[in-house]
């Protein structure tokens, strides 16, 4: 290796390891503040769910949510108009559908009454007279039957 060479590799060899320590420190830095932060979550959650469990912490729960209505009146009101509103909207395009709904069934053409009750009359003919009809196809095969023996 010439000298050049030397001389640039010893220039550029100190400020890339300190750059690997650096990364390798920050990573570490990086992974605690993850396991910390972590572990604070777990905390907080745990000692939010005991102070739920309380009379003590409900009754501060109620406070809170009372002072964030009582800090902020305008706000309440505001999302009690939206949340209404959507809940109205919602159950007038309810009623609008089925209100569709019920005018479609009314205009779909429908048979005449004189029809209907010539359909019924027939259905239930066909339905009395097919036990009839299967004892006649019986009984002439047993004739037929009986023809043929002799």
């Amino acid at each position: 290796m010439t000298d050049r060479i030397v001389r640039l590799r010893q220039t550029v060899e100190p400020p890339l390891r300190r750059a690997r320590q650096v990364a390798i420190g920050a990573a570490a830095v990086g992974a605690g503040v993850v396991v910390v932060g972590g572990v604070l979550v777990v905390a907080y959650g745990v000692r939010r769910r005991r102070r739920k469990k309380t009379l003590r912490g409900r009754a501060g729960l109620a406070a809170e949510a009372i002072g964030s209505v009582v800090a902020h009146p305008a706000k309440t009101a505001k999302d009690a108009k939206k949340s209404v509103q959507d809940t109205v909207d919602g159950t007038r395009e309810k009623l609008k559908e089925e209100l569709r709904d019920e005018l479609r069934k009314e205009l779909e053409p429908q048979e005449p009454r004189v029809m209907r009750l010539a359909t019924a009359a027939a259905r239930t003919a066909a339905t009395a007279a097919v036990p009839i009809i299967i004892r006649q196809l019986e009984k002439r095969a047993t004739e037929m039957g009986s023809r043929g023996r002799r």
